[in-house]
This record gives C-alpha cells, sequence and structure tokens, in this order.
C-alpha cells in the first residue's frame, strides 16, 4: 500500500511544519495525541507484495489476519504487521483514523464485516448502520469535495460493505 505510506509521510511533514504557523494545527499537536503508522507491512512495502511472510514461513493477508469476528479455531494475528497493528488498539482509544488501501478509489467506512451485513436477494450483502453512520456520511462528503479523481468522477462512498465486499478477520 505505497500510497499511505507517501501520504502519512507527508501528514508529518505538512503538522511539523504548520505548528506554531496554523492555529488549528498548533491546538492539534498540543491538545491530542496523534498516531501515524506509514506502513504496517514493511516485507509487502519492500517485496511488492500484499502479504506478509510468517515465522512459519508461510505468506498471509495483514487486513484479514485480526481476531474480530473468527470463527473456531481459525488462525490469526500470525503476521507481525498484524500484532503490532492489534497492540496499537489495545493500548490506544482510537477515536479517529483513515486507513489508505490500494486497488480502488473509494471512500470506505464501517461497517465491512459479515456480522454487520444482512444477504440481498440475489445473493450479494448491504451493511446494517452502524453507530456513527451519519457521522462517517458527513465526514465522507467532505473528504470526497476535497480531493479529486484522476478520472474526473467523484470517489464512491459508502460502507465497506457495500462498496467493497464483507469480509472476516
Amino acid at each position: 500500500e505505497r500510497l499511505g505510506a507517501n501520504v502519512a509521510t507527508y501528514l508529518i511533514e505538512y503538522m511539523l511544519t504548520s505548528y506554531g504557523r496554523d492555529d488549528f494545527i498548533t491546538n492539534l499537536l498540543r491538545n491530542r495525541e496523534i498516531l501515524i503508522t506509514p506502513f504496517v507491512n514493511p516485507f509487502g512495502y519492500a517485496n511488492n507484495v500484499r502479504e506478509e511472510q510468517a515465522d512459519d514461513g508461510e505468506f498471509y493477508d495483514i487486513n484479514r489476519d485480526f481476531p474480530y469476528n473468527r470463527q473456531g479455531d481459525q488462525q490469526c494475528l500470525s503476521t507481525v504487521g498484524a500484532r503490532a497493528t492489534a497492540k496499537i488498539f489495545r493500548d490506544n482509544l482510537i477515536i479517529g483514523m483513515l486507513s489508505y488501501h490500494a486497488g480502488m478509489e473509494v471512500i470506505g467506512y464501517p461497517w465491512g464485516s459479515f456480522n454487520h451485513a444482512v444477504e440481498n436477494r440475489d445473493g450479494g450483502y448491504r451493511a446494517t448502520e452502524s453507530p456513527d453512520t451519519s457521522m462517517y456520511q458527513d465526514i465522507s462528503s467532505v473528504m470526497q469535495q476535497q480531493i479529486a479523481s484522476p478520472t474526473g468522477e467523484d470517489f464512491p462512498v459508502g460502507t465497506m460493505t457495500d462498496i467493497i465486499y464483507p469480509c472476516t478477520g
């Protein structure tokens, strides 16, 4: 996910050079703890692959290597990236986040899991509403207005289930 690392690095630079000059950024940095993780899969970044090679020699997709919504004895947290990310979430109260992924030009928000989806008549799924759906819609609308797709079309906005697909882990 090369884009995310570049955006994160630019954000750090922007905040550091704006501190003391921009009241909003200065207040934000003085009163909030901001965690920026440029990428969670250094192996994949260095080798230009999606998966991370784990200690057992197997390759795992970090995006599916989390314990959320797992059934039975499915293995999870096999990758260093997933373990590090899980630790960040265990150790901090996260109240907002952005995650950049390659492959699609969309702005997606929760939900994106099978346990928060209902099956359509055509065999597809649609998401149920999250407790914060109206906030996500408002933020996504502002984001959509601020960015331009190379195609000139607006980025599609919606739940991860509705515009991509539901998943586990």
